[in-house]
């Protein structure tokens, strides 16, 4: 998955084509060519689909919302029900793991260039930052680089401030849309997208002020971003490993797990393909020993903006 997240290069790139630009979008242009498509989730949530969101595409979120929704677990004593009870706050019904969602996610765009993100926004006096599945937090986060003047993202015809990590606006891919993608992977993909928007500590003054000079915060846990992965690592040198616990590699390897040893009504097939999906998301948590063992305490599912 695209899943950067406001590295140094393309932040501080940002903000050099950006900063004071003053930018304004027409409705026309803004508005992403007509109204946005409202979907009921099967937990009764609204959820909003871009204009621009294929119908295949469309109709895969459905597809993998129920697929979610419809999982039943039955774990053997052991970690993989504790782990997952810890994260999504039951392990018997996969309507956990959608009411896990219904907090994090809220609207889904299609894959934007960097011309047609810029259509999309509206700010005070500075740029965007792209780069990142969940485009509501990192977009966020850039927020908190301009204080006071908001940064509003044109969804269709709604205009979606960023007030919040938990705007829930998630960028679509094309590996989303890839035939070899089954409902596994993709909703795995949703998981790990949603706890970037979680900001489980707030954010210090040290932090804002790493922002305001194209800086990552210091304290990852704050929309959960990653970290370079290590020498001797298949991705070593890119943003794609976490360096602190329970962020977004290790929910999507406990939901991964959880289909793996305890849906009891998931295919061979999809068992498979959830152990291949945890066992790469664990390949990427720097700290899975530590972080299993207990000692880095745990997990903070909420959020403190």
């Amino acid at each position: 998955m695209r899943d950067i997240f406001w590295t140094a290069g393309p932040w501080l790139v940002a903000l050099a084509l950006c900063q004071g630009c003053g930018a304004s979008v027409s409705p026309e242009s803004a508005h992403g060519g007509g109204p946005a498509r409202s979907w009921s989730d099967p937990r009764g949530r609204a959820l909003l689909f871009d204009p621009g969101i294929s119908p295949g595409d469309e109709a895969r979120l459905r597809s993998d919302y129920q697929f979610m929704e419809s999982r039943r677990f039955q774990f053997p004593a052991g970690r993989e029900a504790d782990l997952f009870g810890k994260v999504f706050g039951g392990a018997e019904k996969g309507s956990s793991v959608v009411d896990y969602l219904s907090l994090r996610v809220r609207s889904f765009v299609p894959a934007l260039s960097d011309s047609e993100l810029e259509e999309r926004l509206q700010f005070g006096r500075a740029g965007y930052s792209v780069m990142a599945n969940n485009l509501g937090a990192a977009l966020w986060i850039y927020s908190k680089s301009i204080d006071t003047h908001p940064v509003v993202f044109h969804l269709g015809d709604r205009a979606l401030e960023m007030k919040s990590p938990r705007v829930g606006l998630v960028e679509l891919g094309s590996g989303y849309s890839d035939s070899r993608s089954g409902a596994v992977m993709r909703s795995a993909t949703l998981v790990h997208e949603g706890r970037h928007s979680d900001c489980s500590t707030q954010l210090s003054a040290e932090d804002h002020a790493r922002l305001r000079r194209g800086q990552n915060p210091e304290d990852p846990r704050c929309t959960h971003s990653h970290a370079d992965c290590p020498s001797g690592h298949p991705l070593a040198g890119l943003p794609a490993c976490d360096s602190h616990p329970w962020g977004a590699y290790s929910v999507e390897m406990i939901y991964g797990l959880g289909l793996e040893a305890g849906c009891v009504n998931c295919s061979e097939s999809d068992r498979l393909e959830a152990r291949a999906t945890a066992l790469d998301a664990a390949s990427r948590v720097m700290v899975l020993e530590e972080m299993l063992s207990g000692s880095l305490g745990e997990p903070e599912m909420g959020s403190v903006q």
